[in-house]
């Protein structure tokens, strides 16, 4: 990126990226629009009260797994993470997420399957997991 110096001495984008930028707006180049932060009625812990299994396949998990079964996910504008627990995949640690278009975005870091869908009704969501899972959760707080 080129800059120039303004009369106050701060660096400002140079005209060539002034112009580059009106030109992919035009284009229908433009970046996206910034994902929407989690919404605050979301906010707070969830715990998994089902596991779910796909129909017709064979999964790496027993429905109604006992290491997945009573695990809490926090959720805040902040960051998605489960609490500490033994057993099941709970590493995922993901910041500044977001659920644009019903599956999990982070800001940075990761959580569940690429594209893991969520879905919420009332104090139930259902977030696909992996393997075809679905694990359904309850909002305790």
């Amino acid at each position: 990126m080129v800059f120039n110096v303004n009369r106050l001495g701060r660096a400002v984008p140079g005209l060539a990226c002034a112009v580059f930028s009106v030109a992919l707006a035009s284009a229908g180049m433009a970046q996206a629009p910034a994902p929407r932060p989690v919404e605050p009625s979301l906010a707070g812990a969830w715990k998994v009260i089902e596991v779910d299994l796909a129909p017709g396949q064979v999964h790496a998990l027993p429905k109604e797994d006992p290491a997945y079964i009573g695990a809490v996910l926090e959720l805040s504008a902040a960051w998605l993470a489960w609490q500490p627990r033994k057993g099941g995949t709970f590493g995922d640690v993901c910041m500044a997420p977001s659920f644009d278009g019903g599956k999990v975005q982070c800001g940075t870091g990761t959580f569940g399957p690429p594209g893991s869908a969520v879905a919420v009704a009332q104090d139930r969501m259902t977030l696909g997991w992996y393997d075809g899972t679905k694990l359904v959760l309850q909002k305790i707080k």
